[in-house]
């Protein structure tokens, strides 16, 4: 468009004409009146708002810059309030905004909404920050989102829409052929016990190479069988100790209970759904299957074309395997603190 094109020239030489029809621009501004106006009055209709800078390309969602001057700003160091001055070290703001807003005592946060004076933030922001994200009254567990009576209950905890989104995407890319299931729901699964063995095991694994910090996770797909009806019972996890699915939904992986596989005793995953499907055992009512989204902490891999049922460990200097000897590969691990349930997806194959 126009305001693309001409969005560089302008910020870098301004000429005093509307970039539009060439006539005298507003002081300050790449556009004439005529121009501004007409364009904010199509702006209204599409529902959309221009930048705050440059006037000229469309604000992001959330934002007041469009994406050019927002990468200028910050490439530049400028303060994300006022764009102009640069903002002090560490900072979001320059010095000027961060005193007007001191004096305002607005939220350092949202920086729109008044905040107590010993306060450092907004109610909202406090809330949305550190109170459980189901009830929104109590505070969260160290390291979760749920307080403790909300994790404590055995109902499986439903994501946010756009993580249900991303979840279900991920689903139906991962499942190969043209037969894609029904997606029925998708739920959360959280136990802190669990969640703090999986960290811990996740900081003591070795650094690779020159990456820092935490080595990440990958999320891995894992089918079992289900004895109970969790679908049809309001997504309440069953006490039945035969019931796979809700005692690992309950208190997590345990390698105890792992059968041996085409590599041994451990705990396999996939990252194609289909594959982890071969494993799960549908609902004999109502034929609905599932299937974790696990966290596995896998660290370094041992790929293993051929096939060794008498594993029990992953060789030297290796923390998991990966199975290549069929089409689908898998991988496996054999410690149940490598592991962490995070999500349960519900289908139905027609």
């Amino acid at each position: 468009s126009w305001a693309s094109r001409d969005h560089r020239r302008v910020v870098a030489e301004p000429s005093g004409l509307c970039v539009k029809c060439n006539n005298v621009a507003s002081p300050g501004h790449p556009l004439c009146d005529r121009c501004w106006r007409a364009r904010a009055k199509r702006n209204v209709r599409t529902g959309s708002s221009p930048c705050s800078v440059c006037r000229l390309g469309f604000a992001n969602e959330g934002f007041d810059l469009c994406e050019a001057c927002f990468t200028r700003c910050e490439k530049e160091g400028l303060c994300r309030n006022c764009h102009q001055e640069k903002r002090n070290p560490g900072r979001r703001l320059c010095q000027t905004c961060f005193l007007g807003n001191e004096q305002q005592h607005l939220c350092r946060r949202c920086q729109k909404k008044q905040r107590a004076p010993s306060e450092k933030w907004c109610r909202d922001c406090l809330v949305e920050r550190f109170n459980c994200t189901l009830c929104h009254t109590r505070q969260r567990v160290p390291g979760g989102k749920w307080c403790t009576e909300c994790f404590q209950d055995t109902t499986l905890k439903p994501p946010a829409p756009s993580k249900v989104e991303r979840l279900v995407h991920q689903f139906m890319d991962s499942w190969v052929g043209n037969d894609k299931p029904t997606i029925l729901g998708v739920y959360g699964v959280w136990n802190a016990q669990s969640h703090q063995r999986f960290q811990a095991y996740q900081r003591s694994l070795p650094r690779t190479g020159s990456r820092q910090g935490v080595p990440p996770a990958k999320r891995l797909w894992h089918g079992t069988s289900m004895n109970c009806d969790v679908w049809a019972n309001n997504q309440v996890l069953c006490t039945n100790p035969t019931c796979a699915v809700c005692n690992i939904g309950r208190t997590g992986f345990d390698t105890k209970f792992a059968a041996s596989g085409e590599w041994g005793r451990g705990l396999y995953f996939a990252q194609n759904a289909n594959k982890s499907h071969f494993y799960a055992k549908c609902s004999m009512r109502n034929g609905i299957c599932c299937l974790f989204l696990c966290k596995v902490a896998c660290g370094r891999s041992a790929k293993m074309p051929q096939r060794d049922t008498a594993l029990t460990q992953p060789p030297q200097g290796f923390q998991s395997v990966l199975g290549t000897a069929n089409e689908l590969p898998e991988l496996i691990v054999y410690d149940s603190a490598a592991t962490l349930p995070a999500w349960l997806v519900f289908y139905k194959v027609e």
